[in-house]
Order: structure tokens, then sequence, then C-alpha cells
């Protein structure tokens, strides 16, 4: 399987201002929620309701599409109340034809379907399967999670707060881990019947 990448992340007033720098890129757009930017000309637009983990759900399948080799570069956006965020994502192949580092490999993460209260513990695992050795996870941003008690997270695991859009939190965890110089950090949700979990690592 091969890599998937965040390259740029947008953080604005409005759906249009966020997804315009970034659409200069990408091939296919996603946004998520209401207020829509406009539909860029000559290329797929793709707009979704904004249901709890759908942008959780939309995430995982552009990253599993990138992994896959199914497209080279897609941009997500969410609206948010007053504010929008939007990811620019790619493939490997993507680093050599722009020639733009990327800020953080993205993995999803292959969690079972478990209430909330066991989910935390499963994504932990998933998480922890894919560290090297003597590597730990270092952030975490959950939401619908019960993960208040600290007895239920590994030792120097520090919780980002979770009250911003979930594609807004992929770029947070990304910016802290480079501002850190730490290395790898876990985005996960979870609803009533199951959740979905993400791998952030610095690159």
């Amino acid at each position: 399987m091969s890599e998937a990448y965040l390259f740029a992340a947008s953080k604005a007033a409005t759906p249009d201002a966020a997804l315009q720098d970034l659409l200069r890129k990408a091939g296919e757009a996603h946004w998520l929620g209401a207020p829509l930017p406009a539909a860029p000309e000559g290329r797929p637009f793709f707009a979704w309701p904004d249901y709890p983990l759908l942008p959780f759900f939309v995430l995982q399948s552009a990253l599993r599409g990138l992994q896959s080799g199914a497209f080279d570069l897609v941009a997500l956006g969410q609206s948010a109340g007053e504010n929008a965020a939007a990811l620019l994502l790619g493939s490997p192949a993507a680093v050599g034809r722009w020639n733009v580092p990327p800020l953080a490999r993205l993995s999803p993460l292959s969690v079972q379907s478990t209430p909330p209260a066991a989910f935390l513990a499963e994504a932990l695992r998933a998480a922890s399967a894919l560290l090297p050795e003597d590597a730990r996870l270092s952030l975490a941003s959950l939401d619908g999670l019960p993960a208040s008690d600290p007895h239920n997270l590994p030792q120097g695991l520090a919780l980002l707060p979770t009250g911003r859009s979930a594609l807004a939190r992929v770029a947070l965890l990304a910016g802290e881990l480079a501002a850190t110089q730490q290395d790898f950090a876990l985005l996960a949700g979870a609803g009533e019947r199951g959740g979905l979990a993400f791998l952030v690592e610095r690159v």
C-alpha cells in the first residue's frame, strides 16, 4: 500500500477563501456542511451534508483513494459556523510532480466497530501497531470518546481541544507536531455504533 500526505491547510472566514488556493492543484474537491463554496469550473466537486462522523468518513475515503493510486491530489473542505477549513491531500506521486514537501503523513486506521467506551482502546492499539519500535503517540484529538479519565490514556499523551471541525483538527495536529518536534498523533471520532481513527505523522 502507498502513502497519503497533507500538503497544505487553509482556514478562512468563508468557504470560497479557504478553498481558492488549494484548488489550483487539486484534481477534485469535496466540501462538507454549509455554506458551500462556488463550484470550481472544470473539475469534479462533491457537496456533502454535515452529519456526525461524515467528515471522518470522507477523509478516510480520500486517503484510501490516494494510497491505492486512484488519484494523486484531492481537496477536502468543511464549513463550521462562521469558519471554514480546507486541506490539500496527495500521494507520493504528487510530491515529485509538484516538488512540494508534505506537512504530515496521514494513515486511516482499521478499527473494529465498538461502543465508544471500547473504541479508544481499539484505536490506540491500531495506531501503536503502525509506530516504529520505541516510538509513541504524543498528541491526540478525540471527539465523542470518553477520554477525560487520564487512566484511559497512555503516559505522555496530550489531548488537544476538540472545539473545531474535524478537518481543522487535522491541520491543528500537524501544526502541533511540527511546532513541538514530536512525531505521532491520533485523530479519532466515535458515535454510538463505532468510529473512525487516523494516525498523523510528522515528515
